[in-house]
């Protein structure tokens, strides 16, 4: 056996042993667009109770035993992004953003990048544009993303981590990040025939995998094939991968610029497994004829065809090809996803019309198919499972995206108000809490609590239901109650704050689209700039409508 196949073994092989005594969790972190601050808010939380209840029993308090270890992160788009911060955050010692106890919420990573470090005058800036470069890169100006990015792997914090209280999180843990691969990669189909061609088939859906410790430091045959080890210098090429790969998998199509982004052929060696006649896994070669090494590709949003990769998360706790045990006095892993919108999506229109009713419905219909894994159907349809987990947005008797500040616009609308960020921070925060204290739960028969006294404490039991033991206690200011933020009624006016950037980098975009298309003499430059201002104005109008048209949602929907 090969040291790629051993190591693939390791990582991926079915009836893979536990230590006593412990729970392993992997997190799947949905796509959000600008709810990617909810998502940050749990994660925030989920750091601090996991820290607070390990710091515990290190020091002997009187507190449950028992394990649980995050052994894998995967994350589409925002939930991607937010998968880089955790690889970052890991080794790092920060005070969370609970503003009961911390004034400087910017303290913690996720409320610096999701809330403090996105402005969208930004992302309006003409920078990119002016000088009309002959290219244009997206209709947003990525250049704060970039920084943003960057700021993420130089995160400091206020200094090292103590291993011995980030044990919760497995050495090494790994980290995958979903990316749109618009170039494809080969697989060949035979079919016998006369020609000797085979059956090309392309995937598209790619990602990329990291190693990340509380240690600072991962040894790459840790590892498995193909994933990157992030290394305690932070200028060290993977750590440059690292912020490529969360640009890449946030690159919204259109509207944030796409990543460029290079791997060795061998990383895909092992990315194809099957079962062959006889029960052993073998892997499916990509073809590499006339293809370079390193193969490199463009990348927009991971979202595109995977928005919510939990089966990346589920082979690395279940091996590949095998489940998780589900019922309660048996189950030892879970996948714990974190979706803002996790509501029901509507189906579409019967009759779509002409053109203008088709073809968008055509890409969102490609889109969603993509996006559809066939192998979850059976989960869809069992009840009772303590395998897997979600958590979403819940305020009074709103859910889903109704609970949100940032759903409007698809999401985007967050981008345009950093009040609209902060409350689904918090609310992300304590929603967590709420699903530590009722939800991430098991029987106390579970051999997990075997002759641990202490789990029958009221105070690490379900309130909903006290023959549960919670995964996860609350200890110190983690089992205080999270204080919700006011709904941020009236924190936005609409376009009319943002009315002079969206018209000056509407223009530009216009010119720039406008000389792409037409040469001098078909569009001399006098004219060019008159047809600019018309396009202008007509974006400016529907920018209008639709942005006022959130703003008045967010305004008149708080949640009771």
């Amino acid at each position: 056996m090969s040291d790629e196949t051993r190591r693939w073994h390791t990582w991926y092989g079915r009836d893979r042993a536990l230590p006593e005594r412990t729970f392993e969790i992997g997190l799947c972190l949905a796509g959000a667009v600008s709810a990617g601050s909810y998502t940050a808010g749990v994660l925030d939380f989920l750091f601090e109770a996991m820290d607070a209840w390990q710091a515990a029993k290190l020091r002997g308090d009187d507190v449950p035993r028992h394990n649980v270890v995050l052994r894998v992160v995967t994350g589409a788009s925002a939930g991607g992004m937010n998968g880089a911060i955790i690889a970052s955050a890991a080794s790092r010692r920060f005070t969370p953003a609970a503003p009961t106890r911390n004034r400087d919420l910017k303290t913690s990573p996720f409320y610096r990048v999701w809330v403090s470090g996105l402005d969208i005058r930004e992302l309006l800036a003409v920078d990119d544009l002016e000088g009309l470069r002959p290219e244009l890169r997206s209709l947003l100006n990525a250049g704060c993303l970039d920084r943003l990015a960057q700021s993420v792997v130089d995160f400091a914090g206020e200094g090292p981590a103590d291993p011995a209280i980030r044990g919760w999180l497995a050495d090494p843990f790994l980290v995958k990040l979903t990316l749109a691969n618009l170039r494809g990669v080969r697989l060949p189909v035979t079919f016998e025939g006369e020609t000797g061609f085979t059956h090309p088939m392309t995937v598209h859906a790619d990602w990329i995998a990291f190693g990340a410790s509380a240690r600072g430091k991962v040894a790459g045959d840790a590892l498995p094939p193909g994933a990157l080890a992030l290394s305690e210098d932070r200028a060290a090429p993977a750590w440059t991968d690292l912020r490529r790969g969360a640009l890449a998998t946030g690159a919204f199509p259109g509207a944030l610029e796409a990543r460029f982004i290079a791997r060795d052929q061998a990383s895909y060696a092992t990315r194809f497994p099957r079962f062959d006649a006889d029960g052993n896994v073998v892997f499916a070669k990509p073809d590499w004829r006339q293809v370079e090494d390193p193969y490199a590709f463009t990348s927009v949003d991971g979202g595109l065809f995977n928005n919510e990769p939990f089966e990346l998360a589920h082979d690395a706790l279940a091996g590949f090809g095998g489940s998780n045990p589900r019922g309660g006095a048996e189950a030892r892993r879970a996948v714990i996803m974190v979706d803002p919108f996790a509501d029901p999506v509507p189906l579409g229109k019967a009759d779509l019309g002409g053109l203008g009713g088709i073809i968008p419905a055509m890409v969102a219909a490609m889109t969603a198919q993509g996006r559809f894994k066939p192998g979850e159907i059976a989960l869809a349809e069992s009840g009772n499972v303590y395998s897997r987990y979600l958590v979403a947005p819940r305020r009074a008797d709103a859910k889903g995206e109704a609970a949100l500040a940032t759903g409007g616009l698809g999401g985007f609308i967050g981008f345009f108000c950093p009040a609209y960020r902060h409350h689904d921070f918090l609310l992300g925060r304590a929603n967590c809490q709420a699903f530590l204290r009722e939800v991430l739960t098991l029987p106390a028969g579970n051999p997990l609590f075997a002759g641990d006294a202490r789990t029958a404490d009221p105070r690490y039991r379900s309130q909903r239901a006290p023959d549960h033991v919670r995964l996860v206690p609350l200890v110190g200011d983690c089992a205080n109650d999270e204080t919700l933020p006011a709904w941020p009624r009236g924190a936005f006016g609409g376009f009319r704050e943002v009315e002079a950037p969206v018209r000056k980098r509407a223009r530009l975009v216009a010119a720039h689209l406008l000389r792409s298309v037409f040469d001098d003499k078909e569009l001399p430059d006098v004219v060019t700039p008159v047809l600019a201002r018309v396009i202008e104005r007509k974006l400016a109008d529907k920018v209008q409508k639709l942005l006022d048209g959130a703003r008045d949602k967010v305004d008149s929907g708080a949640p009771r």
